[in-house]
């Protein structure tokens, strides 16, 4: 794939990262504030373009944190010996760097070190002599064209001077490239139709990097034994072959599904006028043929760790508990990786909460288990973790955890089939006649009373039917919409979900009263 790597390397606090966003046109892709240090990770951006034929071409950008080249200066600073190591390796893989100096602080001998360092690694590399806010300032670039053998680029990443130029030359620079970086996007860019997104979400230093890495199957990300080495997410893509189970996540479906939106419509017109409704949404949507694409790919975010809101400390960690959170927003499944080791704490429960009452599919993965070979190998032993850990999360009965060692590799394959489960499993219709046989049953084999305005009446169920999925949620008709007890509601689900199995997926009740219904209560 004849694409180019850039990166944007550069001292910390030079705007990197904001040039790095400004050329993506993403002002939320990186973290961006006037302290040093706050990139960490390599973060990967695809810059497209039309070239003269009007194909659409990829050039790779690549953003990462300060670059101390001589780490012995920054020895005793092990977060910045992590930060240079990433620029390293991204120097190393680039076709072209773009060294970020500041034209305020006038050239440094840093400044002189990393110029030395690309030279020494023979990489072509343009000079960008940022922070050029005001023409108050011209003159000062002067010392800079001492690198008479780079393009120079005067540019205000924060008032978007000279950036267009630079746009401009890049793509040029991407025309004229013949290299090839064969594998390159393995796990930077999809490569099929993304399928789904999964967030990795849990405390700080509980391994979720590390997972990243091995699902991607690259260093995408820093691993430390530092807490808050990761600081933006970062993503990764991962190919799945799913089958002809791929209609589910086809954008035939979603039409097929948006359409089926307005089922709450129908559902309530045919129960107020005692009508028939189609007894199957699902043969609605068919296929003249088998799919022969199955395969799609599925986006993976790696998060910061969220800590306590108590022990968050400053902007820095607090936006990037803020984009963790944005995260889990914006999945569809979220991988919670618990240390294995040290068992469930408060704040883990927490925030498997927030990712159920988002109605996110939750998968709860037991990392570290190599420091348990016991519990791993043991099924005696398994069986008493499990239960110990049910004992402590009564309220997610129906999430099933998965055992892994993100460092040794155990348990991805089962991890992996999780996932995909969990996607189907989250989009696919329940048949509505079938449905309404189940809810028939349940309410029949345990009826109860509703109390409301005063009167006590027997709870009655007419009609339901699934009116959305992802997650499943079902509308049902009965005689009395509120004041059904939890424990009631609790039993509906628990009855939907053993005969129609969604693990890991919370399901949604909301109950509806008919037109009748609301007349005789208003007599």
């Amino acid at each position: 794939m004849k694409s180019p790597v850039i990166s944007l390397i550069g001292r910390p606090n030079v705007g990197k990262s904001t040039i790095f966003n400004r050329l993506l046109g993403n002002s939320m892709k990186a973290i961006t504030y006037n302290q040093p240090g706050v990139t960490r990770d390599r973060h990967y951006g695809i810059y497209s373009y039309d070239d003269n034929e009007g194909e659409a071409q990829d050039v790779i950008l690549i953003d990462t944190g300060g670059f101390y080249p001589d780490l012995e200066r920054v020895e005793d600073d092990k977060l910045y010996s992590v930060m240079a190591e990433q620029a390293r390796h991204a120097v190393t893989e680039s076709d072209l760097v773009l060294i970020v100096m500041d034209v305020r602080d006038g050239l440094l001998p840093f400044d002189d070190s990393i110029v030395s360092f690309a030279r020494r690694e023979k990489k072509n590399f343009w000079v960008l002599i940022n922070k050029f806010d005001d023409d108050k300032l011209t003159g000062q670039e002067a010392e800079f064209y001492k690198y008479g053998d780079a393009e120079i680029f005067l540019t205000s990443a924060e008032h978007n001077r000279g950036l267009n130029e630079l746009k401009e030359r890049i793509v040029d620079f991407a025309s004229k490239f013949k290299g090839d970086h064969e594998n390159f996007f393995e796990g930077v860019k999809p490569n099929y139709p993304v399928g789904g997104r999964v967030s990795i979400i849990g405390a700080p230093n509980v391994g979720k990097s590390t997972l990243l890495n091995h699902l991607v199957g690259s260093e995408r990300a820093s691993v430390s034994k530092i807490a808050g080495t990761t600081i933006d997410p970062i993503e990764g893509f991962i190919d799945i072959d799913f089958g002809q189970d791929v209609k589910y996540l086809t954008d035939a479906y979603f039409r097929f599904k948006k359409d089926e939106i307005s089922l709450y419509e129908k559902v309530q017109k045919a129960v107020e006028e005692d009508e028939e409704l189609v007894d199957d949404i699902e043969e609605s949507f068919e296929t003249d043929e088998p799919i022969k694409d199955t395969v799609r790919s599925l986006k993976i975010i790696d998060t910061a760790g969220i800590r306590r809101k108590s022990h968050i400390d400053g902007f820095i960690e607090s936006q990037s508990v803020y984009r963790s959170l944005r995260s889990i927003n914006e999945s569809d499944i979220v991988v919670y990786l618990v240390n294995g080791d040290l068992g469930l704490t408060t704040q883990d429960k927490k925030l498997m909460g927030i990712a159920i009452e988002k109605g996110k599919t939750l998968i709860i993965a037991i990392n570290k288990i190599d420091l348990k070979e016991e519990v791993y190998s043991d099924k005696r032993e398994k069986k008493e973790f499990l239960l110990d850990f049910a004992y402590e999360l009564p309220w997610l009965k129906y999430c099933t955890p998965v055992f892994i060692s993100a460092m040794k590799g155990w348990g991805i394959e089962s991890l992996k089939k999780a996932i995909v489960t969990g996607l189907i499993n989250r989009r696919k219709s329940i048949p509505t006649g079938a449905l309404n046989r189940v809810l028939h049953g349940l309410v029949d084999a345990n009826p109860i009373m509703v109390r409301g305005r005063g009167r006590t009446k027997d709870f009655k169920f007419k009609y339901g039917a699934m009116v959305k999925s992802d997650p499943p949620t079902f509308l049902l008709f009965v005689n009395r919409s509120q004041g059904v007890p939890v424990q009631f509601r609790r039993y509906l689900v628990n009855g939907i979900r053993k005969a129609f199995p969604i693990p890991n997926t919370p399901i949604h009740i909301v109950f509806r009263r008919g037109k009748e219904d609301k007349k005789n209560t208003t007599k």
